[in-house]
């Protein structure tokens, strides 16, 4: 079911979110570049809830957790709380497939057409030497870096005018960025969020990659020998006197992140003075990251436990058979009706009237096939003689057990039984809608 695999990929990635959020702090604390633990964040984010199914489907004979199971087992759902719900599941799959699709196409060709605009840029600005750099002038775009496989420094016209030691740090700044490679890091980040537009930890992760991998360059700034008053100043003639390139490493990339990285570049200098004080901070956010790592893979999307029976205590890891039945979506194999299974007979009155109709019965069938009479719940019925001609054959009716790992489990059962052209069948038939003969 998509809806509960992405509510089970959000709690994930929530919890990859903060983990990365303490273990961010903690690395700044010790000096140590940040955006590592977010490419991390963002990589398991990502590849791990889809992987994970994948996963259990190629070993079977393990304990599943389909995505949605544990997160069904949390909140306590049991088939009688879900009978409406659970007919319209695959309605809702359907929409937010579609959402899903139209949503990741949008980013996509929004990101395309980014690209051909930058790629514009490049071929119209003004190939120049400046400071011993080969740069690109344009009129007022950047400082940024652009392309990918052969990036370049983009320089608006207005740092050329620039005393030299600013300009000079503007320089080092996207030179810095350019050695990195950040050009790269910046498109994983649109790809991953395009492949998941759905995902809001996801995009909360990417933002905070992207502030990251801006801090860690003006750490490595301020550590070639630049000064931070001179630093700052230039961040805020860049701030506004210039204009931003899209998803590129910019000088300033983003206005709301300029104070944050005014603060860090201040922390980093305080910190340095602090001894003691700063390895209990360090050993606080480490502690707190891994708090968080560890809720994180205990979520739904991460892993479940195998259920055993209560009564077992003596710690066998061996999965038995939970007693609360399966939804479809959560089996392997569903269960299929056997072909010695008799018709319901079809009523003597409404047969001689002539009158069709529809039930749609609900209830559970056990390991053995056979259906559980006492968990009968009837969804739809278009006459209450067609209801009980249904409840009075669900004893004989025989099914093959769904499975799941290879075991045979119980499983809840939406089954519509067809009454039409004087005959009875077990499924869906289209037929009239019902009528009764003509009163004359």
């Amino acid at each position: 079911m998509i809806l509960l695999w992405m509510c089970s990929a959000i709690v994930f990635t929530a919890f990859l979110a903060m983990a990365a959020w303490w273990g961010e702090r903690a690395l700044r604390v010790a000096g140590k570049p940040t955006r590592g633990v977010w490419l991390f964040a963002l990589v398991a984010g990502t590849i791990w809830p889809v992987l994970v199914p994948l996963l259990r489907r190629l070993a079977p004979t393990r304990e599943p957790a389909i995505a949605g199971v544990a997160l069904l087992d949390a909140i306590n759902i049991t088939p009688d709380r879900v009978s409406t719900t659970v007919a319209w599941l695959p309605v809702v799959d359907r929409v937010l497939l579609g959402v899903w699709i139209a949503g990741s196409l949008l980013l996509l060709v929004r990101y395309v057409s980014v690209w051909r605009t930058v790629r514009a840029l490049r071929l119209t600005a003004e190939r120049r030497r400046v400071d011993g750099v080969d740069v690109l002038v344009s009129g007022d775009i950047g400082p940024a870096v652009v392309g990918v496989r052969r990036a370049a420094v983009l320089l608006p016209q207005a740092v050329l005018d620039l005393d030299a030691p600013l300009r000079a740090l503007v320089l080092r700044h996207e030179e810095e960025h350019r050695r990195a490679r950040d050009t790269w890091l910046l498109l994983a980040l649109a790809v991953s969020v395009a492949a998941m537009p759905w995902n809001v930890a996801l995009w909360w992760i990417a933002r905070r990659a992207q502030l990251a991998l801006e801090v860690d360059c003006d750490s490595r700034v301020l550590a070639g020998g630049g000064s931070t008053t001179r630093y700052v100043q230039v961040l805020l003639l860049a701030a506004q006197r210039t204009s931003a390139a899209p998803l590129t490493p910019m000088l300033v990339a983003s206005r709301t992140h300029l104070e944050r990285r005014i603060v860090a570049m201040q922390d980093r200098i305080a910190q340095e003075t602090q001894g003691r004080r700063r390895m209990l901070r360090i050993a606080g956010a480490s502690a707190a990251c891994v708090v968080a790592l560890a809720v994180a893979s205990a979520s739904p999307i991460a892993g479940q436990t195998p259920t055993t029976h209560p009564a077992d205590t003596t710690g066998s890891r061996t999965p038995t058979v939970p007693a609360r039945p399966y939804f479809e979506f959560q089996v392997e194999k569903p269960v299929r009706l056997a072909s010695a299974s008799p018709n319901p007979a079809y009523p003597a009155e409404l047969k001689a009237a002539k009158v069709s109709g529809v039930v749609l019965a609900q209830f559970v069938v056990d390991t053995l096939g056979r259906a559980e009479v006492s968990t009968f719940k009837v969804l739809k019925s278009d006459h209450q003689l067609f209801t009980e001609a249904v409840k009075n054959t669900l004893p004989d009716l025989r099914f093959i057990p769904a499975e799941v790992g290879g075991r045979k489990v119980k499983q809840l059962v939406q089954q519509p039984f067809t009454f039409a052209t004087n005959k009875s069948v077990i499924g869906p038939v289209e037929i009239p809608n019902p009528r009764r003969p003509d009163s004359r």
